[in-house]
């Protein structure tokens, strides 16, 4: 069965980065430059839009090739929403698609090209000269005065051309001698890219209305606080992210302050500060949020049919663990404000008066981002967690039975006295512990999971976990990366009987382990 390396030079007017791969292949203005492939151990070729499809990738496709490709997910889209609609060309069955990116992330290299080809120390590079043309050519050149809209600028010309192509079939060189050095993805993790690849390409619907509502309320709040701390300082500083300059103007009226991070802000305040001084850096507190910037980042991916995809990044953790990209749907704000739907309707309604009245403007924004994934028309939205998963797992692996069995007794009957949290406070209080009602539960429990995390991974209480180093199971040596968790748990997890509990514990791999999928030994 052959094996087909790929690479794809593109340009558009949409950043790729704030777009997201697939928003930015569906995206008019977007045009392949070039596509470059390799077959086996053949010399690298270029494919050019207008050229018709070589005999030798229709060939490879009827045998049954594989696809290798660096970033699949960009191949992908731009395969999907471009080469097969304008060029006709084949379609890649999604068991065939391997991803070099995630070979080397599996085996806890970097995830970049030219990181990953130093790493395992391969004889060709990336062409850095090509890659900084490469960026020339893939985004507009700035607007002329007198310009009409729909006139765009590019970096281009023959000898451009040229020089962008050798740098293509570099890629795919690189590309192939990546894959060659490490090792596939087991069986049950490629199912699993293969699902992440229909997760991405399937994506989410999100209430695109919602977004544009909190995100004007957000914009509005910030231009007022920044003009509030421009007028409180008279004008010595004039944006909350200014970061030296509030830490000046702070040191100058008798704090020792060297950084904004939220440790020292409050540390500040909690010593009485001026009246100036305080007033400045609960302004800086709340006109930085962060997490109001991903309005920006899910409405620049949005789809026209409303939905976000692309957001999940596949093994991108040592443990195997998902990333985000853009919106990032599984690291969204904590929820601050108390009535959300009331939030809701006074963004929609943009009624200033009533979110204040919920909380400050950016807080209240910030609160809504779960509410903007919403159910399609016509559709139901349903949400599902795993219930307690990393304590589950860990007393797996520490073969504490006693928890399991509380786990089981827990989720049959719902019962307080089985809930394995009271059950190990009374252990370590030696006196019954009831379950809390919130507030008090909110504030205890996570001294409780940090304990259970402590005792695991050899740590004080309240300290940060370090990277764990798991203990086996039994005295046969067993292998320490995700894959090998993944494959275990799934073939024997004892937590409560259900299978569907399975995940790798946080920081299951271990360097060692990760470097014996390398086949070339350079990983080290």
């Amino acid at each position: 069965m052959p094996t087909v390396f790929w690479d794809i030079e593109t340009r558009s007017t949409v950043s790729l980065d704030g777009a997201g791969a697939y928003r930015y292949a569906a995206d008019p203005t977007t045009e392949v430059l070039c596509v470059g492939y390799a077959i086996d151990d053949g010399e690298p070729r270029i494919w050019i839009p207008g050229e018709p499809i070589p005999d030798d990738i229709i060939a490879a496709v009827k045998a049954g090739a594989n696809w290798v490709a660096h970033n699949f997910m960009f191949e992908r889209a731009i395969a999907s929403r471009i080469l097969t609609p304008r060029y006709d060309w084949p379609e890649i069955p999604l068991d065939k698609q391997i991803c070099s990116m995630s070979l080397a992330l599996a085996s806890a290299l970097p995830g970049g090209l030219e990181k990953a080809a130093a790493a395992l120390k391969l004889p060709l590079e990336k062409d850095r000269e090509g890659y900084l043309l490469m960026r020339k050519m893939s985004r507009p050149l700035p607007r002329r005065k007198g310009d009409s809209p729909d006139l765009i600028h590019w970096h281009d010309s023959p000898e451009a051309r040229v020089r962008l192509q050798a740098y293509c079939k570099r890629d795919v060189a690189v590309e192939r001698l990546i894959y060659h050095a490490l090792l596939p993805l087991p069986p049950s993790e490629q199912a699993l890219f293969a699902l992440d690849a229909v997760v991405n390409q399937r994506g989410f619907h999100v209430d695109v209305a919602l977004a544009q509502a909190a995100r004007s309320i957000a914009h509005s709040e910030r231009t007022a606080i920044n003009a509030e701390i421009a007028r409180h300082t008279e004008g010595e500083i004039t944006t909350a992210h200014q970061r030296d300059r509030i830490v000046a103007f702070v040191r100058r009226h008798g704090h020792a302050i060297t950084s904004l991070t939220k440790r020292s802000v409050s540390a500040v305040l909690a010593h009485e500060p001026s009246d100036v001084v305080r007033h400045l850096l609960e302004l800086r507190r709340e006109g930085a949020r962060a997490s109001v910037k991903k309005l920006d980042s899910l409405l620049a991916s949005a789809d026209s049919d409303h939905r976000l995809r692309g957001t999940l990044r596949f093994h991108a953790g040592s443990t195997g663990r998902w990333s985000g990209r853009g919106y990032q749907p599984q690291n969204l704000k904590k929820i601050e404000t108390t009535d959300v739907n009331a939030a809701v309707d006074a963004i929609l309604a943009g009624d200033m008066g009533r979110i204040r009245e919920l909380g400050a403007p950016l807080t209240v924004a910030a609160d809504i981002s779960r509410s903007i994934i919403c159910a399609a028309p016509g559709h139901v939205l349903m949400g599902g967690d795993f219930s307690a998963i990393e304590s589950r797992v860990l007393a797996w692996l520490a073969d504490e039975d006693w928890k399991l069995e509380a786990y089981r007794k827990y989720d049959e009957t719902a019962d307080p006295q089985y809930e394995p949290y009271c059950v190990m406070a009374s252990q370590a209080l030696k006196r019954t512990a009831r379950p809390m009602t919130r507030p008090a539960a909110t504030s205890a429990r996570p001294t409780i999971s940090h304990l259970v995390s402590a005792a695991a991974w050899g740590r004080g209480a309240n300290s940060t976990p370090a990277t764990p180093i798991p203990t086996p199971r039994s005295s046969d040596s067993r292998p320490h990366s995700a894959t090998a968790t993944r494959q275990r748990n799934n073939s024997g997890m004892r937590s409560n009987g259900r299978r569907t509990l399975a995940s790798s514990p946080a920081g299951a791999s271990s360097s060692a382990g990760s470097r014996s999928r390398c086949r070339t030994g350079r990983c080290s």
